[in-house]
């Protein structure tokens, strides 16, 4: 082994990692004009579902630090307080500021929870703050996924 073989190695199988881009479109990722398409109210088992947010970027001076991005609660609920459709999931989720688009997966979820509600905390990396965005979460039921947007959501700034 030469001194030339451990670099060309490292070379080899790290250029992959290092050029993934996690930003890139996946196969079944909408596009942004489908998430701006996404209804406002979203029928299921003839319980008609809605989203909510309450949004904010936390600039508190406090020791440790807050979380660099902005954070929230996302909130889908059925309007007449039916119960959510049995086996209904929030899967994904993305925050648009005008072509701008942040991604996240499953959120963590918040308790407790009425049978008409699903509440779910979000953590994101964006510094967005003072802004009004547009959120769209993907729902499955059944195996099947339904995208369901907030237009208008504004992230509120505390100083």
């Amino acid at each position: 082994m030469n001194r030339w073989t451990l670099p060309a190695l490292i070379f080899v199988f790290a250029t992959p990692l290092a050029c993934s881009d996690s930003d890139a479109p996946k196969v079944d990722e909408p596009t942004l004009s489908e998430l701006l398409a996404a209804p406002t109210v979203l029928e299921l088992d003839s319980e008609q579902l809605h989203l909510s947010t309450h949004l904010y970027l936390d600039r508190m001076p406090i020791v440790p630090p807050s979380p660099p991005g902005f954070s929230g609660e996302v909130r889908i609920y059925e309007e007449a307080q039916q119960p959510l459709p049995t086996g209904l999931s929030q899967t994904r989720i993305w925050v648009i500021l005008d072509q701008d688009v942040w991604r996240g997966g499953a959120l963590g979820r918040l308790e407790p929870q009425a049978p008409y509600e699903l509440r779910r905390w979000l953590e994101s990396d964006r510094g967005w703050g003072g802004v009004t965005v547009q959120v769209v979460v993907e729902v499955s039921v059944d195996n099947l996924k339904h995208l369901l947007r907030a237009p208008d959501q504004s992230i509120a700034v505390t100083l």
